[in-house]
């Protein structure tokens, strides 16, 4: 990937080597960077941050306040921790909702992994449904 930036502003991308195939993701860098929906810092409710273990505040309604990205992997870990607790042995799924991020989802899994939710992580369930094995 090539992208054309200032240091903080994107003004274009393609791709690096040339392909025989059109792919509008790889020109999609400006929008996704500057999206005015885009979430830039880790947010979370303001009645779960104030007692995770007991959550206040409604779903939908309550005010989201900003942490630092240490304090939400942190929540990330924990809750982690916490579902496995719950679901004990082989009864977690890990599911992955983002653009294909192959590095965030390779330190997904690797959190997962360390927290027990995944115990074989050679194998797993593809974005697209379909059983992968490396």
């Amino acid at each position: 990937m090539l992208v054309e930036t200032d240091g903080e502003t994107v003004f274009s991308s393609r791709g690096a080597l040339a392909t025989g195939m059109e792919n509008s993701l790889q020109s999609a860098v400006r929008d996704q960077v500057h999206s005015n929906t885009r979430v830039r810092f880790p947010m979370v409710r303001k009645g779960f941050l104030a007692s995770p273990e007991n959550p206040q505040g409604i779903r939908g309604q309550d005010e989201f306040v900003r942490v630092s990205w240490d304090e939400a992997l942190d929540l990330i870990h924990q809750q982690h921790k916490f579902v496995v607790s719950l679901l004990k042995n082989d009864s977690a799924v890990a599911f992955f909702v983002a653009r294909d991020l192959r590095l965030r989802r390779r330190l997904d899994f690797r959190n997962l992994y360390k927290t027990g939710v995944v115990r074989d992580i050679s194998a797993f369930i593809s974005s697209l449904g379909g059983y992968k094995s490396r």
